[in-house]
């Protein structure tokens, strides 16, 4: 969301600025809780990008144009779920349309690997890497995430008494992954939509082989709610994980930490929920996240055709 300045900002804040990029381009973010605030191009002495999920109310004050540096993604990303908004390959200023995957890579591209598919933050800082599913994959018990089974809704389904293996997909090969619009991940993280992949623990190790350590690198904490908490990179602000203890041995993982060979949705790795987006209910911009469903479900309906 642009706005014009000057934006006046009160409380201390964290800013990451991009090592490469036009106009010395910087990402500032709550150093508490993670939240990206806003994101500001010293070029630019007009205007500045506030992050539309830290707003109270979007419907009538935001009106989403479409996506921009969709180039980067690979696969389109997010933009094949919303047809409805025009996809850029950078900016709506100076670049052209997407019109498709891109075949190229990206600089300093990583990937998959010998099974493993590598993640990290922005800045480096978060490092991890994830195994494909195996049988101890199976040897734990969740509830049903919300993209399976509404949890305002549902009744009591979404405990899963049955212990059904949601998370494992496509014969026990992929993660299960959604999109989510609870007013905790958008305050979390800033913005309105946030993916994220259901991976067990048993699957995350550090770059050096080892468990993952939910103290590793630069990774904060932050208590979003009862037996939640959530984890961020303390020097850029990227989403790296949240736990409950309601599944302490299931982990979502943040997506756009994935560096996929495929793209930005790591369909390689990961099956895309589509019935819902987890806590439409709750979503601040309805407009959008009715866009998104919408998208979701003609997206499997012509992957399945």
């Amino acid at each position: 969301m642009y706005i014009r300045r000057p934006l006046a900002i009160t409380g201390p804040y964290t800013e990451y600025i991009y090592p490469a990029g036009p106009g010395n381009f910087s990402r500032c973010f709550c150093p508490t809780c993670g939240t990206s605030v806003f994101e500001d191009g010293k070029k630019s002495a007009l205007h500045t990008s506030l992050a539309t999920g830290a707003l109270e109310k979007a419907e009538g004050w935001v009106d989403f144009k479409g996506c921009i540096f969709v180039g980067d993604t690979r696969d389109g990303g997010v933009s094949a779920w919303l047809p409805g908004l025009p996809a850029w390959e950078g900016t709506q200023e100076e670049t052209s349309r997407y019109e498709g995957p891109m075949t190229k890579g990206v600089e300093g591209e990583r990937g998959e690997e010998g099974g493993k598919l590598e993640c990290y933050c922005r800045c480096g800082g978060v490092e991890f890497y994830i195994t494909r599913p195996n049988e101890e994959s199976r040897e734990l018990y969740s509830p049903y995430g919300d993209a399976v089974v509404a949890h305002t809704t549902g009744g009591e389904e979404w405990r899963n008494e049955e212990d059904a293996k949601w998370w494992l997909c496509a014969g026990g090969t992929k993660y299960a992954a959604s999109n989510c619009a609870c007013v905790s991940c958008r305050k979390s993280s800033g913005y309105d939509i946030q993916q994220w992949a259901f991976v067990p623990e048993v699957n995350l190790f550090q770059k050096d082989g080892k468990p993952v350590d939910f103290s590793m690198g630069t990774l904060k904490e932050y208590k979003s709610s009862e037996g939640v908490t959530r984890h961020f990179c303390g020097k850029c602000g990227a989403t790296v994980f949240w736990r409950t203890t309601k599944r302490p041995k299931l982990v979502d993982v943040s997506v756009g930490l994935m560096e996929a060979p495929s793209g930005s949705r790591a369909e390689e790795w990961l099956e895309w929920k589509t019935d819902r987006v987890s806590f439409t209910e709750f979503s601040q911009n309805r407009k959008l996240i009715g866009m998104l469903e919408e998208g979701l479900k003609e997206y499997q309906t012509t992957k399945t055709a």
